[in-house]
């Protein structure tokens, strides 16, 4: 009887969380919010698929989705009980609603991406990248080859996320920073390091190459535009102190932030790559690049990115801007409920988006999510366009394409269908020379741009001489965007005949093919190069432009040649020659070349320069005669203090550079600017300071007359160590005659030592809780209220502050 009670209570406790599950995800689409003029519908969840994570199609319009059950396990248990899914959805009757769910693939430990491909998945589960085939098509992957392993995997969704498709049909995958290991598969030297990455490999999982990289916590997935360029969405973009997540422009060998010390495992070109746009803490996950014109022309070539934290769908409106984007960012969906979570998006052949709401389980990493809600299933939803005339078989799947012509399916490179298109341009690259003709004539006589690109793509898939040698001519096609594209396909095939047209459009041509001809240079690693790279980068050029000419002197190596643009007459070739040597395996650069370069340095110059000293601790005279001249001058401009920051921040550990800090903090000839950067600059604690490193100087500055500087100075001293100041700034919190800023940053810094306050202490710090504060203020009062040793009665008054303290 017990047992059947038991059982009872089983079955209603499973009928309420159902019930709670249905409850919840009818109010998430309730809560969802479009603009004007779209219509969106639940096409898929609960039993079909329980905490969708992301998803792609193959195609026949198949869904494949990666479907983690909710279990919040470690990375051990993850990895030891694989618990999670690959799901095929389809919806067999073409309503647009998923109606049967196949398991394609299970025992995965916690995948995170699905990508078809010539009759195989590709999927990243750490630690490994999967090729996942259905031999005898029944619906379930027989054939399970790992392609690349292994990749560090903590269980917190940050860690290899994918497959992605490039235009030029590599695999593509993102990695967050937890490390990687793995041989080559021709038994080669292959990868290993601490630093996130995003890779591409053959389909065989042969060739494995690091496309970009950096410091962030997370790249999660990328896109790519007509014209092959990758856009990429990550966690911690941090290049300065906040926090951030962004959209990138991932460029080869580009290094990103956040600024952390794994950076050093790759080649850099100078600053940290900068963002398009920056999120906030929104945990962006999924991304597409909008292919349709359904929507309409302005829709086409938008980027589409899933918020986790924030509930939402971002809309990214790109525009050329130099050798990258402007970004303009418009919210396109939106809730307020807490338990959806936008995991990822994807467009449909019809044009419709698909977004993926994974639920309520997840609550490891993110900060919207902190409590595992199980029972909340994820969900798919679809958006229409109202008034969207339907589109006859988008994918083709009526067509005979046995029956195709060449020039048939040349002509289908112009097709509106994208679903199309993409399976025209595979059909083209298998079938060889065969298709050149009909590619020739898409090439040089459709006036459809997008068509020529499609048609590039084609020929990068095939990669034979002949479509190699169509590409080159491609590269004198009349549009850029083509140009541009043909001049990636051609530098990922690394085309050595291409060289003559590389020299001539990396300094006659548009920004965009200019840093596609350079990073096809610095592929081809041919030494006539250099001379023409160095030409490019005497010319106007933005990060991205001259990142991809620097990157391209690294890559080819040749120290003799590149040792020419030290004495160019252009400071940016100087520094950008100074780099490239610093970051070549054999540069040779010597403490003399960096010496010469000193007298007639600007300050992105001096700044390089600085970089470079950081490593070279036997080069000590030369940044500290940069450095004090720039701590000695009466009127510095903001570069010329950025610049001294910079090289105090990376050189502060040594004891000259230490002592000439010290120095100018307490000369009296010092000028503002110049003391009020050295106090924020050491408050922020760059490098590990030694005991009392500071205080005779801090102290010097604790007697100035200036009340800014006065208040930076006690902010530096609560950043450093109060201990020996304690009592003076006690002092200073009582002295009436200063500002309240100022007594409230003594009080404080002295809270960090956990002091007795007097009575008057207590009453002046009291009296700045109230609502006529401002909230910095109120916020320097309760933490030095909250750090100080109260006495019995203090406390007593305190409980009585709380009723009016506020939040």
């Amino acid at each position: 009887m017990r047992w059947i009670a038991v059982c009872g209570l089983l079955l209603v406790w499973l009928a309420t969380m159902s019930s709670v599950g249905a409850l919840a995800a009818d109010a998430v689409l309730d809560s969802i919010r479009l603009p004007e003029g779209f219509t969106i519908e639940r096409v898929a969840g609960a039993p079909l698929v329980e905490h969708p994570v992301m998803a792609g199609f193959d195609d026949r319009g198949r869904l494949f989705v990666a479907d983690n059950a909710g279990l919040n396990l470690n990375a051990e248990e993850l990895l030891e009980q694989r618990p999670n899914l690959i799901r095929m959805l389809e919806d067999t009757n073409g309503d647009g609603r998923f109606d049967r769910s196949t398991v394609f693939a299970d025992k995965m430990t916690f995948p995170q991406g699905a990508a078809w491909y010539r009759g195989a998945l590709y999927v990243a589960s750490p630690p490994e990248i999967w090729r996942l085939e259905d031999t005898d098509g029944d619906g379930v992957a027989d054939k399970r080859e790992e392609l690349v392993e292994k990749f560090g995997f903590i269980g917190n969704a940050a860690d290899i996320h994918g497959c992605f498709i490039t235009p030029t049909g590599r695999v593509a995958w993102c990695d967050g920073r937890h490390g990687h290991e793995f041989a080559a598969a021709d038994g080669k030297a292959g990868s290993k390091g601490l630093a996130a990455r995003v890779f591409s490999c053959r389909l065989d999982g042969s060739d494995v190459e690091v496309f970009c990289g950096g410091g962030m916590d997370n790249p999660v997935e990328v896109a790519f535009t007509g014209a092959g360029d990758t856009i990429g969405t990550m966690t911690f973009y941090n290049p300065d102190d906040a926090r951030h997540d962004a959209l990138v422009h991932f460029v080869y060998g580009g290094v990103y932030p956040r600024k952390h010390p794994c950076t050093s495992e790759f080649k850099r070109t100078g600053e940290l790559m900068p963002a398009l746009t920056r999120f906030g803490v929104t945990a962006p996950s999924g991304l597409m690049c909008y292919q349709n014109g359904a929507w309409g022309e302005e829709f086409r070539e938008n980027l589409f990115s899933a918020q986790f934290n924030t509930h939402k769908v971002l809309r990214h409106v790109l525009s050329p801007q130099g050798a990258t984007y402007a970004c303009r960012n418009v919210e396109f969906l939106a809730s307020d409920h807490a338990d959806f979570h936008p995991t990822d998006v994807l467009e449909d052949a019809d044009g419709s988006l698909l977004v993926i709401d994974t639920g309520g389980w997840f609550r490891i990493g993110c900060p919207t999510s902190q409590i595992a809600k199980p029972e909340v299933g994820g969900a798919i939803y679809r958006i229409r366009r109202i008034g969207t005339e339907p589109i006859d078989d988008p994918r083709g799947l009526k067509m005979d394409w046995e029956r195709i012509s060449d020039t048939e399916m040349a002509d289908q490179l112009s097709d509106p269908r994208p679903a199309v298109v993409e399976r025209t341009v595979e059909l083209l690259a298998e079938r060889g020379d065969a298709a050149m003709g009909s590619l020739a004539t898409a090439l040089f006589e459709n006036p459809d741009i997008r068509a020529r690109q499609q048609a590039v793509w084609a020929l990068a898939r095939n990669g034979s001489d002949n479509a190699r040698m169509l590409l080159r001519q491609v590269l004198s096609d009349d549009d850029a965007p083509v140009r541009q594209a043909a001049a990636h396909a051609c530098g990922v095939l690394r085309d050595a005949e291409s060289l003559p047209v590389f020299l001539e459009l990396v300094v006659s041509d548009e920004p965009a093919v200019k840093r596609e001809s350079a990073t096809a240079l610095g592929r081809l690693r041919d030494r006539t190069a250099v001379p023409v790279l160095l030409a490019a980068l005497a010319q106007p050029v933005d990060r991205f432009g001259e990142h991809a000419l620097i990157y391209a002197l690294i890559e080819i190596g040749d120290a003799e040649s590149t040792r020419a643009g030290l004495t160019h007459e252009s400071a940016a070739v100087r520094r950008a020659a100074l780099i490239a040597l610093d970051q070549m395996d054999d540069g040779t650069l010597s403490r003399d070349d960096v010496s010469r370069l000193l007298p007639a340095a600007d300050e992105p110059l001096l700044a390089a320069i600085v970089d470079v000293l950081s490593r070279h601790s036997d080069w000590t005279e030369e940044i500290t005669s940069v450095l004090g001249a720039k701590l000695s001058l009466d009127d510095p401009a903001d570069d010329e203090l950025a610049m001294a920051r910079g090289a105090i921040t990376a050189l502060g550990q040594r004891q000259e550079v230490e002592s000439l800090v010290a120095a100018a903090l307490a000369g009296s000839a010092t000028a503002k600017p110049v003391r009020l950067m050295l106090l924020e600059t050491i408050a922020a604690r760059p490098y590990d300071l030694p005991p009392a490193a500071f205080d005779d100087a801090l102290a010097r500055c604790l007697d100035s007359d200036d009340g800014e500087v006065l208040r930076q100075t006690l902010f530096t001293i609560g950043a450093l160590d109060a201990q020996p100041f304690a009592q003076r700034l006690l002092a200073i919190g009582l002295d009436s005659r200063q500002t309240v800023g100022v007594r409230l940053a003594a009080f404080q810094a002295a809270s960090k030592t956990s002091p007795e306050l007097s009575l008057d202490g207590f009453d002046f710090l009291s009296q700045q809780l109230t609502a006529a504060a401002t909230l910095a203020d109120r916020l320097a009062a309760a933490e030095a209220l909250g750090n100080a040793a109260l006495s019995d009665e203090q406390l007593l008054r305190g409980a009585g502050l709380l009723a009016s303290a506020g939040p």
